[in-house]
């Protein structure tokens, strides 16, 4: 087996003072994840596992369970409490004459993330050029992932420049081949989002998201909200990108027909831990965690 392309390894995100007994007092056994003694939140502990390239891994559990915390830390919009993140990347960007010159432990240039170095240790600017380049994501609510005062190929080119990119010309080719993938209308790529429906937005999202060819696909709820045809549509979408561009992906959801039909493997979350992990067809099928009991009977 290669090196995972992303490894978290005892991630943990608290909101509050904390004390000694936060981590025993909280969890799946306390059915809670606020410390009855300090009122800290533990939004997350101890979460552990490693993501191999063309691997789509579900985060599943109900509200409040941690899932988005996760996908949040490590797409560095929040700040971790403790926890480490290692990447094994190669980021050749030489097919561009004028690339984005990335910073990685001080040093300029291309970096190779060799799984070595903790991220989560970089500085701030490293860790969002790393982004910038690495990552994509999708968020459940557009306003997050889009601005809706830009165009839609506006917001694509965006990410572009982010990358490098510096030709208009060639930007705006690249614009209508994502959004011929993404089976967005080529001819609206100058009207702004707020003038598209919720599906078509997140598929301008998806586009953005994999303009720069990520190593890294994030995806937060992307279907909650939208009418059950339209789910359909955007669900398909994007299993045939996954598995067309082979990415290493993350499926953070809810719903339990999202995660058994664009995963491979899943982990189970409840009040800031993970209750349990294995491939999704025998998590689903054959649930050994009585949470998960409840959560595959509930769906039923």
């Amino acid at each position: 087996m290669n090196e995972p392309v992303l490894a978290i390894a005892n991630l943990g995100k608290y909101y509050g003072p904390g004390c000694e007994r936060c981590i025993n007092s909280t969890g799946p056994v306390a059915a809670t994840n606020i410390c009855p003694h300090c009122g800290t939140v533990i939004a997350c502990h101890g979460v552990t596992f490693s993501l191999q390239k063309g691997e789509v891994l579900g985060i599943v559990g109900e509200s409040g369970s941690g899932k988005s915390t996760v996908i949040k830390a490590i797409h560095f919009d929040i700040e971790p409490s403790m926890g480490e993140m290692y990447l094994n990347l190669t980021i050749d960007h030489s097919r561009r004459e004028n690339g984005l010159l990335a910073i990685v432990n001080g040093k300029r240039g291309f970096p190779v993330v060799d799984g070595k170095d903790n991220i989560f240790t970089l500085t701030p600017f490293a860790r969002r050029q790393l982004r910038n380049v690495c990552m994509g994501i999708v968020y459940q609510n557009p306003m997050l992932g889009l601005r809706m005062n830009f165009s839609a190929g506006g917001n694509v080119a965006e990410r572009l420049l982010m990358d490098g990119w510096d030709h208009v010309g060639e930007m705006r080719q690249r614009i209508r081949s994502l959004f011929e993938r993404t089976e967005v209308d080529t001819k609206r790529m100058d009207e702004p989002p707020s003038s598209f429906s919720g599906g078509m937005q997140q598929r301008v999202q998806i586009a953005r998201a994999l303009s720069t060819e990520p190593s890294l696909l994030l995806l937060d709820e992307v279907t909650t909200g939208l009418d059950v045809s339209v789910q359909a549509r955007v669900l398909d979408l994007l299993r045939s990108l996954t598995r067309e561009l082979n990415l290493a992906t993350i499926v953070v959801s809810h719903d339990l027909g999202v995660i058994n039909l664009l995963t491979t493997r899943t982990l189970v979350m409840k009040s800031g831990r993970i209750v349990e992990s294995g491939l999704t067809n025998q998590v689903l099928e054959d649930p050994q965690h009585p949470y998960t009991q409840l959560l595959v009977s509930s769906a039923l």
